[in-house]
């Protein structure tokens, strides 16, 4: 359940069902944090930071294949 407060005090409530949400493995957990200037994704695989006004091509990206592996974790 996601709970949204709109103006004028009026309350939106969405159902979510994670269960049938499908996403490739390596967009699975993805974690957007957004800034004033800019947004960075921090997924399984990669990082990327995004300018405001420029979403289609990241001004940073660091790839992180070889990081369950080196700890030694397998994801599932």
């Amino acid at each position: 359940m996601a709970i949204a407060e709109y103006p004028e005090d009026f309350p939106g409530i969405f159902p979510i069902n994670y269960a049938a949400m499908k996403y490739q493995l390596k967009n699975d957990q993805l974690t957007q944090l957004d800034g004033d200037k800019a947004r960075m994704d921090i997924g399984r695989e990669e990082c990327k930071v995004y300018m405001q006004g420029a979403e289609d091509k990241p001004a940073l990206a660091v790839q992180m294949a070889n990081l369950w592996s080196a700890a030694g974790v397998r994801p599932a």
